[in-house]
């Protein structure tokens, strides 16, 4: 969607099915799934390092003081930086004309202060609560269940967030792309059975035989794509490439196309 806005159109005009955009976005999604796998794979990793070195027996009071010096510090740290991350990415949404930059910068770092929050709570609550845990209870329970679940929410909304903000820079990649490389799409003479009356730059030829099917030729145009049984097209002269035509598909309509 964010590509055809920047390109002058409007989403609808392309009439993609959700099955079509989720087919279209694969190819965009497909980095920040492998970012993702693989951030998740570094802290599946770092999570069991720690669970193995912190359950570890030691063997004197002065060990148990350290690692818990060290957890604690670990706690601390962690829950400064997704304070951090947490201001920065709610100051990054209050920007009104956010860079390429900000614009991802934002929801990544929300979502990295959820999952710092969450597991500095974790560690805090495993290795550094003391005396005995409290009986548990139906209410504590179920506050529990709550507040896991709130954190499950607001981790996947902040995805979600993110992996949208990359489809829109994705798209307007695509867009820059298709704008700069304008002179490297297909050449389109447009043959018609009725006049189109498209304004110059395209040039419009009447071609005059009264046995044709055809009796218009425009030409100095450039295929962009067709979708919705439209043809997306625009001039081949740079000072008018910003400049869309949709022509419906018709059995009153020829196109060619050429590399020339």
């Amino acid at each position: 969607m964010k590509q055809a806005q920047v390109m002058g159109l409007d989403n609808t005009l392309l009439g993609y099915s959700t099955q079509d955009y989720m087919l279209n976005s694969m190819s965009s999604m497909f980095e920040p799934l492998a970012v993702g796998v693989v951030a998740v794979l570094v802290g599946l990793a770092f999570h069991a390092a720690l669970v193995s070195w912190a359950d570890k027996p030691t063997t004197g009071v002065d060990a148990d003081l350290r690692r818990l010096r060290i957890l604690r510090r670990l706690t601390a740290i962690l829950t400064a930086g997704a304070l951090v991350l947490l201001v920065l990415g709610a100051a990054g949404t209050r920007v009104a004309r956010p860079s390429r930059f900000v614009s991802l910068f934002a929801p990544v770092s929300v979502t990295l202060g959820i999952v710092f929050a969450g597991y500095a709570l974790h560690v805090g609550r495993r290795y550094l609560t003391s005396g005995p845990s409290p009986p548990s209870t139906p209410e504590r329970d179920s506050l529990r269940l709550v507040s896991s679940s709130l954190f499950i929410v607001l981790l996947f909304l902040s995805l979600f967030w993110t992996v949208s903000h990359y489809a829109g820079v994705k798209g307007v990649d695509l867009a820059v792309v298709v704008e700069r490389n304008l002179d490297d799409r297909p050449n389109v003479t447009l043959y018609s059975g009725r006049r189109l009356h498209l304004q110059p730059p395209v040039e419009e030829t009447e071609l005059g035989q009264d046995d044709s099917s055809y009796r218009y030729r425009y030409t100095g145009l450039k295929f962009l794509f067709l979708s919705g049984d439209n043809y997306f097209l625009r001039p081949s002269h740079p000072p008018e490439s910003d400049l869309n035509i949709v022509i419906p598909e018709s059995p009153d309509l020829r196109l060619e196309l050429d590399r020339r």
